[in-house]
């Protein structure tokens, strides 16, 4: 059961959930889905519709509270493409994992809104949780380090690491500073401050950037590289921080393979740039069917999720 409780934080697809009505506790269910209502009525409707349709074909008895719930929901419509839910991953761990407790990340996100304000970092992309799947499996990556994420949108890998790592201090950055505005709500969600060790500063990539690129040991980014114009001015700026920093060595950057154009431009310009030994890249990790994942983690993918690289940059 805890399995259907982590995809509806997650506002899975209704069509998407695949649970055994039988073996599920009605009483925490319903205890479940109250936060939900308040946030997202109509995502309820539709689940409580199928939940009750399924129970009744299997003569699964169930208690009267469903059906008043759902009478109350009828009149919810569908969240507008700018309005805002509040949804959970479960960024770290498997299904059955017996840890003491779960890593989550709330995120206030527009799920329904692709690029508006001319951002994509209204919602949470899929390399973003990957990528913060793969650090809390590798602790060591983040261990005492002052940690730089380039392009943060939501914040899903900054919060995580600042949240469930020993990293030294976090730095979130974005060109947008709505995002950054944005941020201090989903700090809050998560019970985190800004302060000495979590920051947040507006960055653009390029030679915009100046002196301006914070000092690091690690610089992260996921879902960066959708727009082959900014890719240079995105490598730019890394290899201008191993340039000026001493300590600035290593990027981690997932990014999914949506535009196999876009990517081969990415490779070449990491080719290029290996070249004039600059810099050395590799694929460190590689899934080529993230929604396989679904079967086993705590955090859901969404079919037909394309192919996740996470690429290692490092200094020579």
């Amino acid at each position: 059961m805890d399995t259907l409780f982590y995809r509806l934080n997650q506002r899975v697809p209704i069509v998407q959930l695949h649970y055994d009505p039988a073996t599920i506790n009605q009483k925490l269910l319903l205890a479940h889905v109250q936060p939900i209502v308040q946030r997202n009525p109509y995502y309820i409707k539709l689940f409580l519709k199928r939940f009750m349709d399924v129970c009744e074909k299997q003569d699964i008895e169930l208690l009267d509270a469903f059906y008043e719930l759902y009478c109350d929901l009828l009149p919810s419509q569908e969240m507008k493409p700018t309005d805002v839910d509040v949804v959970s991953y479960c960024v770290g761990g498997n299904v059955g994992d017996n840890e003491l407790r779960d890593r989550v990340i709330y995120m206030r996100e527009s799920p329904k809104l692709i690029s508006g304000n001319g951002t994509t970092g209204l919602r949470t992309w899929e390399a973003a949780l990957y990528l913060s799947r793969y650090l809390l499996s590798h602790p060591s990556l983040a261990n005492a380090k002052t940690i730089l994420e380039l392009g943060t949108g939501t914040g899903v890998v900054g919060l995580a690491l600042s949240k469930f790592t020993h990293a030294e201090k976090v730095i979130l950055t974005d060109g947008d500073s709505n995002l950054l505005d944005n941020l201090s709500f989903n700090l809050s969600l998560n019970k985190l401050a800004l302060g000495p060790d979590l920051s947040t500063q507006r960055l653009w990539w390029g030679s915009e950037a100046g002196d301006k690129v914070p000092a690091n040991d690690l610089i992260v980014a996921a879902d960066v590289t959708y727009d082959s114009s900014i890719l240079e001015s995105l490598l730019y700026t890394i290899r201008d921080s191993f340039s000026k920093h001493a300590r600035s060595r290593e990027a981690l950057i997932a990014a999914t393979i949506r535009n196999t154009h876009t990517m081969q431009c990415w490779d070449d310009l990491l080719a290029k740039y290996q070249e004039s030994g600059e810099i050395v890249w590799t694929v460190l990790d590689l899934c080529g069917e993230p929604s396989l994942l679904s079967l086993i983690s705590k955090c859901w993918f969404s079919p037909g999720t394309p192919e996740i690289r996470i690429y290692q940059i490092k200094k020579p």
